[in-house]
């Protein structure tokens, strides 16, 4: 069934480049935003009613706790993600026209370009573009991605376009998940499946019990892809391809390899640290490979850090706390709560709403430091070890986790990291926000 709710009906307007200037498929998207439309929309904090719901019994405001998961906090790198994503998405449209006959005339080649088995490209061609974006799990790399890309219509239906007849439906991104089936195959098929959820098609139905090779579904695919004139495809957990083993892990990148020199089709791809491991192990060039940008969702270092105290932690423990007489947030519960997750935002949430189920049950008016510890040794015993690797810094022990170890040696071959200059600014915007912010 389409994704109705995420579609739109095409409204034309001019994206500022004189180069994007002409094309509809570029035209229809929503205009490039500023950082502060940016973070207004990325950042999500629930209006709620906390002192109504402390008047409620204690089952019914066990529920309200939940509404922390709904928060979404930005991190610095949401600036230069969005902006990458924004680039890519345009300019991979340039070449790609409907009223380009070069273009036309490459569609209608694509899938036997694609069905062939040529020795795989040594890299991306210079006029497609690629992202990478790391971290540990938990950091917040698909909420990043995932809440940019939903940004925008994900179907736009053409109709007409100065005047002249434009029938075609433009699917502007898809996502799939690579650790739903780390084979060449079940990717495929996951990608059918994104664009079927989106359009309303049956592409996977009609391909999953075919006896056509890979190579042949790659063509299909690929000729797909052309039809709708696909923007993005975003590839989520791409490590997981390394639990087929590194032969198939090779094909499914070669595939990506093909898709974008062909389709000339911009890529996204997500995952934890051993995806530098993937990558730096296949591409020739990863520079090349990452060319709208290679992004490290990167922890906070301490709890010192403005932003964990502003932004991470000061905003829930501030704003989310559902017991009678909440603490303030102390430089002591700052470092303590830094200490047992290390910054990690989805361990952050996960043990600010325990600590607040654990009081109301027991019915603790505050949520003071010895009751997160009791609910950290109790209920987070999976993560301590890892955690624990965090604390110490050790590669020896690092190295026991391969999603939470960067490699460096192989993270110098992707794009360098942003200047020091560049994230002070970025930072200095978002805190601007924050001061204006009465609400917080």
């Amino acid at each position: 069934m389409a994704n109705f709710m995420n579609s739109a009906v095409a409204c034309y307007t001019e994206q500022g480049p004189s180069a994007y200037r002409g094309n509809p498929l570029i035209e229809a998207l929503p205009p490039i935003r500023t950082h502060k439309e940016v973070l207004d929309y990325f950042k999500y904090l629930p209006d709620l009613n906390i002192e109504e719901d402390l008047k409620l019994p204690l089952e019914q405001r066990l529920q309200c706790v939940f509404d922390i998961d709904d928060v979404i906090i930005p991190s610095p790198a949401v600036f230069e993600v969005e902006e990458g994503l924004s680039a890519m998405l345009r300019r991979g449209y340039l070449s790609r026209s409907p009223y380009d006959p070069g273009f036309r005339r490459t569609a209608l080649n694509v899938r036997k370009a694609l069905s062939t088995a040529p020795p795989p490209p040594k890299h991306f061609s210079k006029t497609t573009l690629s992202m990478l974006v790391t971290g540990v799990s938990g950091c917040g790399k698909t909420t990043l991605v995932e809440r940019l890309l939903e940004a925008y219509p994900q179907v736009i239906d053409h109709r007409r376009y100065k005047g002249h007849s434009l029938p075609l439906k433009q699917l502007v991104w898809i996502k799939v998940n690579a650790s739903f089936d780390a084979s060449l195959r079940g990717l495929i098929l996951s990608i059918f499946e994104a664009i079927d959820d989106a359009l309303g098609t049956e592409y996977r139905q009609q391909y999953e019990r075919a006896k056509a090779t890979n190579d042949s579904l790659i063509g299909v695919l690929g000729q797909v892809f052309m039809t709708h004139y696909l923007g993005v495809l975003f590839v989520d957990e791409i490590q997981c391809l390394l639990l087929r083993g590194k032969d198939e892990a090779k094909l499914a990148l070669n595939f990506f390899l093909k898709i974008g020199n062909v389709c000339k089709v911009p890529i996204i791809f997500s995952g934890t640290y051993a995806a530098v491991t993937l990558f730096s192990s296949v591409a020739r060039n990863a520079r090349r490979a990452c060319s709208a940008g290679y992004h490290d969702l990167k922890l906070v270092e301490d709890a010192t850090d403005p932003f964990w105290n502003q932004w991470y932690l000061g905003v829930l423990w501030k704003r989310y706390q559902w017991v009678p007489k909440p603490l303030p947030l102390s430089p002591e519960i700052s470092s303590e709560m830094f200490n047992l997750t290390q910054g990690i935002m989805a361990i952050v949430v996960a043990l600010h709403r325990a600590c607040q189920i654990y009081a109301i049950r027991n019915g603790l008016e505050s949520v003071d430091i010895e009751t997160i510890k009791k609910v950290y040794d109790e209920q987070f015993v999976m993560l301590h070890k890892a955690l624990a690797a965090l604390r110490s810094k050790s590669r020896a022990h690092l190295e026991q986790f391969e999603d939470l170890l960067p490699p460096k040696e192989q993270l110098k071959m992707l794009l360098s990291p942003s200047t020091s200059d560049v994230l002070i600014q970025r930072l200095t915007e978002m805190r601007q926000q924050l001061l204006e912010e009465s609400s917080i």
